[in-house]
This record gives C-alpha cells, structure tokens and sequence, in this order.
C-alpha cells in the first residue's frame, strides 16, 4: 500500500491481524540525539553530554564525548578503546586499541582491526579474515553476518565466508535476517541475495536519494530513506507493506517498536498496531496495547464521527453508549486504522436498603461521598439520612453513570415520625376531650 493515507478495515477477533501490520506514530521524543538505540524498556541515545537512558525521563550514564552505540541483540557503546554493554548501566566488555567493535552479545563479538576481521566467542577466536568492513549486521540468531565493503558484500557464519559479491555502485547500508543479505544502495535500490549469493528480489523505493538506513527483523526489512519516508517490507518477498511519512537519519526496532532520529535530534516512536486488542464492553470500548512503560503518547479517536483524544498506554477504556461503533484511530501523520467494535449496557440495582449490584462486562467500580470502592459481585453502602442516595458508576477506572436510588431508611424514619406525629396528635384530642 503506498501514500500517506493508510486505512485498514480490521474484524476485531482478538487480536488484530498480524499480517496487516500497520504501524502508528504514538510519540515523539524531544532527545537532541546524535544516534539511538532500543533496549527492552528504555531508549538509550547519544548527545553532546554523553550516553543518556529515556525510559519516561532523561538519565546521564557517562560523559565520555565521541561515543559510538551499537543495536545488536542487545545494546552497547563503544568508547575509545573500549566496549561497553548497556544493562543496568555500562559494564566494560573488551578492550583494544584502534579496533571497531561489532557485538553480537556479551560473548559474540566481531572485531575489526587494520584490515582482518576477527570473530571471538567466549572469550576464544574463532574466525579471522581478510576483509575492508565499512558496516556490518548479525542476524537475529546470531549465526551469521554480513558485511559492507567499499564495493563488496560478503555472507559469513562462524566458519568462513559462505559468499562475496562486488556491486560497482555508492553502497549505503546492510542488514541479514538469517541468510538474506540486505542492501542499500544510491537511488533507493534495494538488492536482497539469498545464501548462494542470488539475487532473491530488488525494489526500488523513490529513485533517488544520497542517504538511506536499514534495519531487519521478524521477518520485515525497515527502509529508511532520509529526507522522505520510512517503508517497511516482507523480508523474504520485497513486498510493500507500508510507507510512513517520517523523514530521519536512525531506524532501530524491536519488538513492536520502531524509533526514526530526525534531523533535529528527535526520537519518533512507532508501534506496531497488530499487537494490540480492542474489545467492547459495557458502557465503552477497551484498547489493550502493550508498549513499554515509557510510551506516553496520544492517538486521535474519531468514534460514530465524533473526534477525541485518546492516551496511548496498556490499557485504555473509551466511554460510548451500548450498540457498534466504527472507529477510527489517526495519528499525527494523518495514518489511520479502522475497526468495528460492539459494546454492552450495563445493569445497575440500587437497592433501597444500599446494597448496589452491577451485571455487564469489565472491572468496575463505584464512587459514593467521595470514596471509590471496588466492586466485584455486590457492595453495601450507607446510605445516610438523606431521601435518595447517589452513586457513580466507573468501568476501568472511567465514569460511565450516575444512578439513584430511593433511602429506605429515610421512608423509615419518616414513617416513625409520621406515626409520632399522629398518636401524639390523637393523645391531644383524647386529652380535650
């Protein structure tokens, strides 16, 4: 599907179809950044005062200047001579001067030294060889990677060179998901070969374009084309599965996430919308969307044609009234998703004695004088002296009604006074008398 406009007609079973994948910006993060990286719940960026974590806020691990950082399985920074592994904070891992660090892990790192690439696992060296690296990828196993010559391409596993190909043309960037090498090249021409060094499949993505970024995993190849857009490709196939309209110089993902470095140092956050759930439920409608704990962006919803802002997080309840609704979710670069969603009424027994019963769909609550109470079967409030009570009804956490209900024990009291009333005004007749 190509331009901006990106609508899917989704049938809510569950979880939303996983091959559809369409991709939402829910954030943007002001960072400054020079590069960035995503670690399993944090991102981890560089600017001109050192290495900094966001994970909701901005933490500083080292100031060390002309730092570089590294995306593989997991996240490391090179500083100077030294590698450095990116987990509760920076542990050093290796050493050596005037090499380039490639790690796969803590103990599957390429190294690059004036000329020969060396592989160690473990601690022990397990392949060198003779070859120029301008970048170079592991795979998501770990069993193999590829390199980016000036005008060479090369497969490797632990055991040597499976293939090298030499491609006479300005290469940009590389990437392997298993044994498909990914290359990017000047024009926006991607080249996909498979383990022999065929060529599996090519696209070309806008037809010009002087810097570019690839990033691979899950089955799908991330083209970032600088100044344009971020396309997003099945791996195997070159299929187009969407383009994004997000221009940035970075592209990392994982797990559902995608971040793009803009020009300006920011940090887009887009997440993968196949993850999520909506379901309906009484009295609104429910988005289950399991981004990290940092995300905290916002997405517009067009419920039945009227607008609203919806909070991105892990859940998310939206109020309506019972019956289907289609509903739209955009974010700021005009993408969308659409879904038809059925919610519920919910059944609410005030009893006159207090005792108030809810029948309907979701986790509720009530609110009565201030306090909030859970409410799980039934509750039993006091309802005070007044002639009516009134409670607040909430469905994860969101109002959904008020409802009242006749005091009994006001009707109670009122009778007592009332035949008070009477028998004393029957002793004052019986007295004139």
């Amino acid at each position: 599907m190509r331009g901006i406009g990106f609508m899917v007609a989704l049938l809510l079973v569950g979880h939303i179809g996983v091959s559809a994948q369409p991709y939402l910006l829910v954030q943007t993060v002001p960072l400054e950044a020079r590069s960035v990286a995503l670690g399993h719940e944090a991102i981890i960026f560089l600017d001109d005062r050192g290495v900094g974590i966001y994970n909701g806020s901005i933490t500083y691990l080292t100031h060390e200047k002309n730092s570089r950082l590294i995306q593989s399985n997991d996240v490391f920074i090179q500083s100077g001579n030294s590698l450095k592994e990116f987990s509760e904070g920076l542990k050093e891992i290796a050493k050596c001067d005037k090499c380039t660090f490639y790690p796969y892990s803590r103990d599957l790192i390429a190294v690059y030294e004036d000329g020969f690439l060396k592989i160690t696992k473990n601690g022990s060296e397990v392949l060198r060889i003779k070859f120029p690296v301008r970048e170079l990828s592991w795979s998501e196993d770990g069993n193999s990677l590829s390199i980016l010559g000036y005008s060479e391409v090369a497969l490797l596993n632990l055991s040597g060179i499976k293939w090298t190909k030499e491609i006479r043309t300005h290469l940009l960037d590389v990437e392997v998901e298993k044994d498909l090498v990914h290359v990017y090249m000047k024009g926006c021409n991607v080249y996909t070969f498979d383990e022999r060094g065929i060529l599996r499949w090519m696209e070309d993505l806008c037809g010009c374009c002087a810097l570019g970024k690839l990033h691979s995993g899950s089955g799908y190849l991330y083209v970032l084309t600088s100044n344009m857009k971020l396309s997003i490709l099945n791996s195997s196939t070159g299929d187009l599965i969407q383009e994004i309209p997000v221009k940035g110089y970075d592209v990392v993902a994982r797990e559902g996430i995608i971040l793009v470095r803009t020009g300006d140092g920011d940090v887009h956050v887009l997440a993968d919308w196949s993850r999520a759930e909506v379901e309906g439920t009484s009295g609104g409608l429910l988005i289950k969307w399991p981004l990290p704990h940092w995300v905290e962006g916002r997405l517009k919803a067009i419920i039945d044609g009227e607008s609203k802002e919806v909070k991105i997080g892990r859940i998310t309840f939206i109020r309506t009234s019972p019956g289907e609704h289609s509903v739209i979710l955009e974010d700021p670069f005009g993408q969308n998703v659409s879904v038809s969603v059925r919610t519920y009424p919910i059944i609410v027994n005030l009893g006159m004695d207090g005792e108030i019963k809810v029948d309907g769909e979701g986790n509720f609550s009530i609110e009565y004088e201030g306090e909030v109470l859970p409410l799980k079967d039934t509750v039993k409030v006091d309802t005070g002296l007044g002639p009516y009570y009134t409670v607040k009804i909430y469905n994860y956490g969101v109002l959904i009604g008020e409802y009242s209900s006749p005091n009994l024990r006001f009707f109670l009291i009122l009778a007592a006074l009332i035949f008070l009333s009477m028998a004393f005004w029957r002793y004052r007749l019986s007295k004139q008398k």
